[in-house]
């Protein structure tokens, strides 16, 4: 096992460059090249081949800020002419990739070789058991999964904000959760079987009975690696220890090694390892989901608090109450958000360390919906807020706010500077460290450039997206320094009627 490297926190900070051009490069003129294109329409006939420029335009790019130009799109109908396809790709010594939503941030769904769209020709689901158990194709959009469900009461564990374009090859693959899933309800956990097809060929259904022979028997190196990896972590107590920890929070970083501690045959271990692995090792041709319980009957509250401390400290009381969702934004998620649809306009005005807090409770009846909004209104009479607030079972008021929530992403992506890209990762702290985590995270900011100003222009909204000008600054003599108890930016005034283009700095001395 390798030590993992210590980052360089250094490279965080933005550094100034010019936008990179968006023309596509010049030798992308003719589309694919001529030999490609001609094998591939003869394996997979000409309708499944896209080799014109602008189809490879169209998949150079995804929900990431990367962008990488494949050489050819191929849309297989059947499993088969995917393995007809990874067959060429080793005798040409070209990748492949596997692309259905392409909605995750990271890149994953961008090559440079052969683009398999595993989306156009894998649409389908099947409710079983009652609506216990869903039998799903890799490009069915997980929204869709969702609604065949519904009328049974029940519905998918993963819950990412994407739903409504991701795939569920997508959320099997990249091991997707979103806001109240967590590590219980993921793909990881609810993933009951799953049909895959490795480049060798191989396909393993592994609901089959004889699934784990035939797994054996078809890939014998690949079993006994696998199970050489497991007995390596199995003698190592304290790797086996750390694997257990990192696996109890939300981590999706690499493949997911828990498969080795919680699977004892190579099969089992390879089951669980698809699922995270980004594509990377075998084409998903359909899933079997145990599903969760959609409870109909829901509270819903947002609230804005002071400050980041006294958000954090709700958290944990809410949760331990039943609440399955505790969603936190801070100020600036809350000012990218300002004149937004269903966004109050007083939240311009509030202060500059005001945080909020979106709190659900879901119950399967009335009567446990009556015992949470007991437990509910406990903990929220205990709390000291900005403005009041209230749990509401109205669905419009809820959809509402969750929304906002779910807005927040595009938002301040789109109010980020020209020439800059938005990255996006969690991290993860015990519920006990959380207010003091994200206080510290908050601190990392200013202190790596990015988002502090006292000066913002009055065209194109410039103060509601922070599209910042200048920070001024405070000159202290070396003695009056060291009195330094406090330095901030008081945003307030620069949010009220026909200010200033300044705001103040205010600072605190002994």
């Amino acid at each position: 096992m390798l030590t993992l490297l210590q980052p360089c926190t250094e490279r965080i900070t933005p550094v100034e460059h010019k936008p990179t051009h968006d023309r596509a490069p010049e030798d992308l003129a003719l589309g694919t090249p001529l030999w490609l294109r001609d094998d591939l329409v003869e394996i997979l006939g000409k309708e499944q081949v896209h080799s014109r420029v602008i189809d490879l335009v169209k998949y150079a790019t995804d929900a990431s800020p990367y962008r990488m130009f494949p050489k050819v799109v191929v849309t297989p109908r059947t499993v088969d002419e995917v393995a007809k396809i990874f067959t060429y790709a080793q005798e040409k010594r070209l990748s492949v990739t596997i692309r259905s939503a392409g909605s995750s941030l990271s890149g994953q769904s961008q090559g440079d070789g052969i683009l398999i769209d595993a989306r156009k020709h894998w649409v389908g689901t099947k409710v079983e058991d009652g609506g216990k158990r869903l039998r799903v194709r890799p490009g069915t959009v997980l929204f869709r999964a969702n609604l065949a469900l519904h009328p049974y009461g029940y519905r998918l564990g993963p819950d990412p904000a994407s739903s409504g374009v991701a795939t569920v090859g997508g959320v099997i693959a990249n091991n997707a959760s979103g806001m109240c899933c967590g590590t219980i309800e993921n793909s990881y956990k609810t993933l009951e079987s799953i049909s895959f097809l490795l480049p060798s060929g191989t396909h393993i259904n592994t609901a089959d009975s004889e699934a784990e022979n035939q797994f054996n028997l078809a890939e014998p190196d690949l079993a006994a690696g696998l199970m050489e990896i497991k007995a390596e972590i199995d003698r190592d107590e304290a790797l086996a220890a750390r694997l257990k920890k990192k696996y109890s929070i939300k981590n999706t970083t690499g493949y997911h090694m828990g498969a080795f501690l919680d699977e004892s045959t190579p099969l089992g271990i390879f089951r669980k390892l698809l699922v995270g692995s980004e594509g990377t090792l075998a084409f998903i041709s359909e899933g079997v989901f145990e599903t969760v319980p959609d409870d109909k009957f829901r509270l819903t509250a947002f609230l804005v608090f002071p400050d980041m401390h006294s958000a954090c400290a709700a958290v944990a009381p809410f949760i331990a109450h039943g609440a399955v969702a505790a969603e936190l934004s801070d100020r600036g998620c809350l000012r990218a958000v300002e004149g937004k649809p269903g966004v109050p306009d007083r939240w311009k005005r509030l202060p500059g360390e005001a945080t909020a807090l979106l709190v659900e409770f879901r119950e399967p009846s009335p009567v446990r919906l009556k015992e949470a909004a007991a437990a509910a209104q406990s903990v929220l009479d205990g709390l000291e807020l900005l403005e009041k607030a209230e749990f509401t079972q109205d669905p419009h008021l809820a959809a509402q706010y969750w929304t906002i929530r779910s807005g927040l992403l595009p938002s301040i992506g789109g109010a980020r500077p020209s020439g800059t890209s938005l990255i996006l990762e969690d991290v993860c702290f015990p519920p006990d460290k959380l207010a003091h985590g994200a206080l510290d995270l908050q601190k990392l900011f200013p202190r790596h450039g990015y988002g502090q100003f006292t000066f913002w222009d009055y065209f194109r909204r410039a103060f509601e997206y922070n599209r910042g000008i200048r920070i001024d600054h405070f000159l202290l003599l070396p003695e009056v320094a060291k009195r330094l108890l406090k330095c901030e930016i008081d945003r307030t005034p620069r949010a009220e009627e026909k200010p200033l283009d300044h705001t103040p700095i205010v600072i605190e001395i002994v």
